[in-house]
């Protein structure tokens, strides 16, 4: 799916179908120059594209492609970089093009899709001079290059990424995106001057946009009795809703007395349960591997109270986390160890203002529907933020 410039310095999205695909795959170069013929035009996709271009072209079994003579009036590549601290007010699952500096690399692993094939992706946290942190994840091709192409803190340009909400605002560039190491721009020496200068020398404090809020979730927000009044979850797919509440209970533990957690494959990407052999040693039946000692992993129940209603909701490790302020590797020490001291991290988790994305869906048990509420992403409340959003309330109500 290369986009494509021209001489007028503008660039248009343009996508190979059929028998086009496998013919000029390994013809087309990144940077290369080409003459096209055999497209067809149509309006563009505004949603799966950052190119401004009105239009998109298709190519398919009759085009014909060219290897052209390198001319410099034509422009490599053109970016429209949103800087970071706007990226809040972008809607999410839209391709962006964004600039910023490397500021931790946290490494290759391998993720198994749902589909049962294994897949690449590397973990980035890019910074710009807005302050802000975001964690921006390559996938496929992007992800194996080798771990000295993303050190020593270098300005990476990413045309076509995709802007997503989970957990916050956060970026995923996969093979259609185009992935720019010091790219030749005025922005790369701009961003690496402030760089060197305010977050090397000065430790300027960094903010992480998995603690701000998006766009539109306030907005957006339901009640929790909205759950019973507009009979979520019991559709053919999943509702989902955004929420603010007060955690009133969490569930410490079981009815046999043990944590909210599992014992699961250590790991990264692998969140199977692993099982004790007599020896001591942890085995994991998903890839036949053994481990000296597992992850813990939470599976977390609270009950959330706002002015509507209550609801018990499901949280998982992440989520969890963020509520109690200790990974369950933790807790888990800490159960064993000093029990009072465990029932006061669960204690002091309780009677904490949130906001939450829910999933909602009713599954069948015993022959009958039960409703299941599961916390995809989980925040702090900002009150600023939420104070702001009261005022519009009531000027709406005035």
């Amino acid at each position: 799916m290369p986009n494509c410039e021209s001489m007028q310095a503008t660039e248009i999205r343009a996508t190979f179908f059929q028998s086009a695909v496998a013919k000029y795959f390994d013809a087309l170069q990144q940077d290369g120059v080409y003459c096209f013929t055999g497209g067809s035009v149509k309006v563009a996709n505004r949603q799966y594209t950052s190119i401004k271009h009105q239009y998109e072209i298709n190519f398919g079994d009759n085009t014909v492609v060219q290897k052209c003579e390198e001319d410099s009036k034509i422009k490599k590549i053109s970016f429209s970089f949103i800087p970071f601290s706007k990226l809040p007010e972008t809607a999410a699952n839209r391709q962006v093009d964004v600039v910023g500096v490397i500021h931790q690399d946290l490494g290759a692993a391998t993720i198994t899709t749902k589909k049962g094939s294994e897949l690449q992706k590397r973990d980035l946290i890019l910074v710009d001079d807005s302050q802000r942190t975001i964690r921006c994840t390559l996938f496929g091709d992007q992800a194996t290059k080798p771990d000295s192409y993303f050190a020593d803190a270098p300005v990476m340009a990413i045309k076509g990424c995709k802007l997503g909400d989970y957990g916050g605002r956060s970026l995923s560039a996969w093979s259609s995106a185009c992935v720019v190491i010091n790219p030749d721009i005025p922005e790369t020496t701009s961003l690496r001057d402030w760089y060197d200068v305010e977050v090397v020398e000065k430790r300027v404090p960094l903010t992480p946009m998995s603690e701000e809020v998006s766009a539109g979730q306030i907005r957006d927000r339901k009640g929790l009795l909205a759950l019973v009044d507009e009979h979520l979850g019991y559709g053919e797919k999943a509702d989902w809703m955004n929420t603010k509440g007060t955690v009133v209970t969490v569930r410490g533990e079981r009815k046999d007395g043990s944590g909210p957690w599992y014992a699961a494959c250590p790991e990264e990407g692998n969140n199977k349960k692993v099982i004790e052999r007599p020896d001591g040693s942890w085995f994991c039946e998903a890839n036949q591997k053994e481990y000296a000692a597992p992850e813990y992993r939470y599976i977390l129940s609270i009950r959330v109270l706002d002015e509507t209603g209550s609801q018990w909701i499901t949280l998982f490790n992440d989520q969890a986390k963020l509520l109690l302020g200790h990974s369950a590797d933790e807790l888990q020490c800490l159960k064993e160890t000093d029990k009072n001291a465990y029932d006061e991290v669960i204690r002091k988790a309780c009677w904490k203002d949130v906001g939450m994305r829910l999933r909602i869906k009713a599954e069948d048990y015993n022959d009958e529907k039960r409703l299941k509420v599961i916390c995809s992403r989980m925040k702090k409340v900002d009150y600023a933020t939420e104070s702001k959003y009261m005022l519009e309330q009531i000027k709406e109500i005035m």
